[in-house]
């Protein structure tokens, strides 16, 4: 089943980091590329086969959800997945060069493939039952197999052809190796035998006996002189291949031992238990040296690295992980971050989703924008239900926990729950007037509550099995009920009798939909099949074929002409009611479809699927308008067919882009890609190539995607000196080295502890456009590349140095940490930072159509006061310059401009600190603007606005950069010209000049100002911080990670969840010190 791939040289897998920049290979290649977009989902069934490429750059998984998954050992990106086989997934190994795999099937197939692209190559055909097991000859030509057919067979790789069987086995075949030399092969069985045989006549040489019950996996040793098994029985056991002799029984596991692996020396093995633990065993005593622990259910693969430093193991908990084997320390686990959905409900008008998830949560997504309002916690296990209330303003969900909870959708609190099911809960609805909840269940119950006490009303019993699927139809008289016994039940609300029973159905009906005027249901099955049902007589109308799986929802059109389904085939269908015909497929989902539903005009789909994404079409189309997708740490991204995307503040670190083999996150296209009014347009006008027109000026919709080969990102490392370095001087020099791919490099810009680092020649970088000189060797114009020494200051002890390298249109960034020890002689004294600051509050406008703003003022000369007290302490001076309607100077355009202009004295080593409070805007591109005291409201928008360009000196200074802005969403500016600020879309803006920023307020939330706190929210949490609550950690110093933490927590708590403030201290900041507390 596994074991390490044998027949390679040495190599180190964490070593090979600074190859797989691509900076050191070929050039870039004539060959076409392609390029998409894809999430990184990772495996939705238990990982059953892992390995190690041969030089260790990339790991492989193959797993019960039939699905092979490529990772970057050095990143733990998922790279690529490969799809083909039709069940579980047994076995994966690299052929000895690298470049194909193979794997095995309990679809009693091999399959070879291309590691590169993932293309399938051959399929070998020839068992009659499962492929349990498989493996490469030592020179890549020959394959073995072993099956539930009790037989072993050899394969010509290159042709695929059946070379012989091995017969001799009494039941099922689990493992198969080859020795090192390849002449010789081992078998190990369900019959508890060991079996030793010779791969060119296919005779048996020796049967190995001795463990009690089934052998899980055979491996050979390094030399081939020693076998070891794993069994059922708990043991492993060391065997001599000369004699069959045991030369030695490991024991220690408390479960059955399903993998074993030899190190490349011979010295160790390590097992894989249904304990949940790996081992790691010394050979020649046979003692425990150590246990891995972390995977929560069995572990049942495991693989050393090629250098033998590093081990995976793949478990039932769907996770592969990576270890440390010197230190038995987890280093990562590769696994999908998606949240993995288990049903899907939409809101009525269609702006909210609800999705219930394996992490025992429930969100609450806005889907115009993508973003998760709330998290409702609560359930013990997977919540298999949701439901929103015909209002709007209630939430529902049952869980596998057999409970059933009622949420408020406006506070994410939890109203009540109902208890009463016995088995989980399946299915969870409203009645049309909200006053009741109907609840389907495991065990074969309807139950029917009161929604205002919680009380059970009745209990419907009469279906054989679970209860799948539960509807009211739209005037509430009746309830109609889906089940595992393939039958759906029509149910009276009045007097709960059974009335009528539809029986049609083959297997299981999944999902239930009354149609609009309430006269027919609609039903979907695991027969692959939907039928129409006339509900007065309960004669069949119609039957809808075309779904090659089950069919898990279905719904009808607003008019009741249209019906949808979705399917386990990972696609929706479209069908005309009257006729049964089939309009189209709407095709992109990787998993599941779990949930369906039209909006309530009929022009778009949404549809929800176990490959945790969320997806909305054009239905007259078919084409797919935009993809949102929330992940397991409460990030989201949304995203166009095109390429283009909104998202959280981290979340689009977690999409991909392929190019080719290589693999980057979709935020290193973020000055090409990120258009969140693109994103948002395409949502509200039902197309993408619309909303592209509309925003970007493009009649028709580029390939954005297909294009980003040609934007490829540059290629960047440091040689010198090396990360982890201790230094003995304040000033190295860094060794960089940059290569531009297909464009010309336009920013190398060094970053130590978030301070901007000036070097000579970047300015010529800059002005040239990547053609400057290095020496005496101009850049080539085919390959631009540079190879530079960049001065750069550090400071005593640690130090996170940052080199961002772009070409304009995607960046590549490489970080190291550098220490300086010994520390500087106490007796020269580091100059203290400057501290200068722009404060502006914005109280009242000239234009009286913009609504005034009562603490602003005194929320910009609060902060200055505070900071001020810091000077001589933390800062050597402290330069504030305030405007405000209260002050010397008033918060104009020009003056503001005046005051950006002022900050430019600021030298390496100073703080600049930008205060913002007023009314925030976006133009149609969505651009920031700030609104000064003389902004105006015109029919274009907004007249004398400060724009995001206008800051961005500020943020290019060589200095540590502070944003804080306490700025509200405001709506109906200039006739919608313009809109209101999204501050989590600020935040995102500012991420790219590496400065720290706080917003009052996530996305479209509107800072509260409250009489009694006569300040902003924001602004006085800061103060406080500043004045001691930050100081977590007592020592009387505030670090701005401090700050982060305190106003994170402290803003939600003033405002009583009505303000979450969104915050970004970027990596090198977070010990730099903002107060001293007295």
């Amino acid at each position: 089943m596994t074991r390490q791939v044998r027949s390679q040289g040495p190599a180190t897998a964490m070593a090979v980091v600074a190859l797989a920049l691509g900076f050191f290979l070929a050039p870039a290649q004539a060959v076409e590329e392609s390029s998409e977009v894809f999430v990184p989902l990772g495996h939705a069934g238990g990982v059953r086969a892992v390995a190690f490429s041969p030089d260790g750059t990339w790991a492989l998984s193959g797993s019960e959800d039939q699905t092979l998954r490529l990772w970057e050992v050095a990143t733990g990106r998922e790279i690529r997945t490969f799809v083909g086989h039709t069940e579980a997934i047994t076995f994966a190994v690299f052929s000895p060069d690298g470049r194909q795999i193979l794997s095995s099937s309990y679809d009693r197939t091999l399959k070879l493939w291309d590691a590169a692209t993932g293309r399938e190559i051959r399929t070998f055909r020839g068992h009659a039952e499962g492929v349990w097991d498989a493996a490469f000859s030592p020179d890549g030509k020959w394959a073995l197999s072993g099956s539930a057919d009790q037989t072993m067979k050899l394969w010509n790789v290159a042709t695929g052809d059946e070379v012989r069987t091995f017969t001799g086995h009494q039941q099922a075949v689990t493992d198969v190796d080859f020795s090192p030399d390849g002449t010789l092969a081992a078998s190990g069985s369900v019959d508890q035998t060991i079996k030793l045989w010779k791969v060119e006549t296919g005779e048996e040489m020796r049967t190995f006996k001795g463990h009690a019950q089934g052998i899980t996996v055979v491996a050979f040793s390094p030399d081939g002189t020693r076998l070891v098994s794993s069994s059922e029985d708990q043991t492993l056991r060391l065997w001599d291949v000369g004699t069959g002799r045991v030369r030695r029984t490991f024991n220690g596991h408390v479960q059955a031992v399903i993998a074993v692996a030899f190190s490349p020396d011979g010295k160790q093995v390590l097992s894989a238990s249904q304990d949940q633990t790996l081992k790691l065993w010394d050979v020649a005593t046979g003692k425990e040296r150590r246990s891995f622990l972390g995977h929560t259910e069995s572990v049942v693969a495991v693989v050393f690295s090629p250098d033998g430093t590093l081990a995976l193991s793949g478990s039932e908990d769907q996770s592969v992980k990576l270890w440390d084997v010197g230190t038995g320390r987890e280093v990562r686990t590769l696994s999908g971050k998606v949240q993995e959905a288990r049903d899907v409900d939409f809101s009525p008008d269609g702006r909210f989703a609800l999705v219930g998830g394996r992490d025992h949560t429930v969100k609450l997504w806005e889907v115009g924008t993508g973003r998760a309002l709330w998290t409702f916690r609560g359930h013990g296990q997977s919540v298999t239900a949701v439901a929103i209330s015909p209002d709007g303003k209630l939430a529902l969900s049952g869980s596998n926990d057999r409970l059933v909870k009622l949420w408020d959708m406006a506070t994410g609190r939890e109203i009540r729950t109902f208890k009463g099911h016995t088995w989980g809960v399946t299915d969870v609805t409203f009645s049309p007037d909200g006053k009741r909840i109907a609840t389907s269940s495991g065990d074969q119950t309807v139950k029917l509550w009161d929604m205002e006490t919680g009380k059970e009303i009745q209990t419907l019993s009469g279906h054989s099995q679970a209860v799948w699927d539960v509807v009211f139809s739209p005037d509430g008289r009746w309830l109609v009920s889906g089940s595992e016994d393939n039958t759906l039940k029509l149910w009276d609300t009045v007097t709960w009798r059974n009335v009528r029973t539809f029986s049609g159905h083959t297997q299981p009906v999944r999902a239930v939909d009354f149609s609009p005027d309430g006269k027919t249901i609609l039903s979907g099955s695991v027969d692959q099949s939907m039928k129409l049902w006339d509900v007065a007589s309960g004669r069949e109308i119609q039957t809808f074929t075309g779904h090659e799986e089950a069919v898990w929802d279905v719904a009808f059109s607003p008019d009741g002409t249209l019906a949808l389904s979705g399917s386990e085939d990972k696609t929706l269908k479209l069908w005309d009611v009257a006729t049964g015909r089939e309009v189209r497929t709407f095709s992109g989902h990787t998993g599941v479809v779990v949930g369906v539903e039209f909006s309530r005009d009929g022009r778009t789909v949404l549809s929800g699927s176990l490959d945790g994404t969320m997806r909305l079409w054009e239905s007259a189309a078919g084409r797919a308008i935009a993809m949102i997708v929330g992940f397991r740490d409460g990030e989201w991204i949304i995203t166009t067919p095109e390429g283009y995307y909104t998202a959280s503040e981290h979340g689009d670190e977690h999409l991909l882009v392929r190019i080719g083999s290589r693999v980057y996150g979709i935020d290193q296209f973020r000055a090409t890609l990120y258009r969140p009014p693109v994103v948002e347009a395409a949502v509200r006008l039902g197309s993408s190539a619309q909303a592209i027109a509309q925003y970007l000026g493009t009649q028709t919709a580029v390939s954005t995607v297909a294009a980003l080969q040609e934007l490829e990102p540059p290629a960047v490392a440091v040689s010198a000196p090396a990360n982890g370095a201790t230094l003995e001087t304040l000033t190295p020099m860094l060794t960089v080295q940059v290569e531009g791919r297909r464009q010309p490099i336009r920013k190398v810009q060094v970053y130590v502890n978030g301070e901007r680092q000036v070097w000579p020649e970047e300015r010529a970088l800059l002005t040239t456009g990547g053609t400057i000189k290095t020496g005496a060797h101009p850049l080539p114009a085919s390959r631009p590349a540079l190879d530079v020494k960049i001065p750069v200051r550090l400071e005593p002890g640690d130090n996170f140095v940052e080199v961002v390298v772009s070409n304009g249109y995607a960046e590549q960034r490489r970080t190291m940490r550098l220490t300086v020890l010994p520390p500087q002689p106490q007796s020269v004294e580091r100059r203290k930072p400057d501290l200068w600051v722009l404060a502006l509050g914005v109280n009242a406008y000239d234009d009286s159509k913009i609504p005034p703003l009562p603490y602003t003022g005194q929320d910009a000369e609060a902060l200055v006061q505070a900071f001020t007290k810091q000077r001589g302490k933390i800062f050597h001076d402290v330069h504030a310059f305030v405007l405000a309607e209260t002050g010397a100077a008033q918060p104009t355009g020009e003056n503001i401009r005046l005051g950006l202009s002022r900050l430019e004295q600021a030298k390496p080593g100073d703080i600049v600190l930008l205060f913002l409070a007023g009314h925030g805007a976006e133009d149609r591109q969505g651009e920031f603007l700030f609104l000064p005291k003389d902004a105006r409201l015109v029919a274009g928008g907004v007249d004398g606005a400060i724009s995001w360009r206008e800051f961005q000196s500020l943020l290019a200074l060589p200095a540590r950069k502070l944003i804080f802005a306490d700025t509200c969403y405001w709506e109906s500016i200039g006739e919608q010209k313009a809109r209101g600020v999204d501050n989590e879309q600020l935040s995102k803006d500012l991420q790219e000049f590496n400065a720290v920023s706080y917003t009052s307020c996530r996305g479209t939330e509107r800072a509260v100002e409250q009489e009694a706190l006569s300040n902003g929210a924001l602004t006085k949490v800061l103060i406080h911080g500043l004045r001691g609550k930050a100081d977590l950690n007592r020592d009387r110093v505030v670090t701005l990670e401090e700050l982060d933490a305190y106003v994170t927590e402290a803003v939600p708590l003033l405002t009583n969840g009505a303000q979450y403030p969104v915050t970004h201290t970027p990596e090198g900041y977070q010990h730099v010190p903002i107060a001293l507390v007295e």
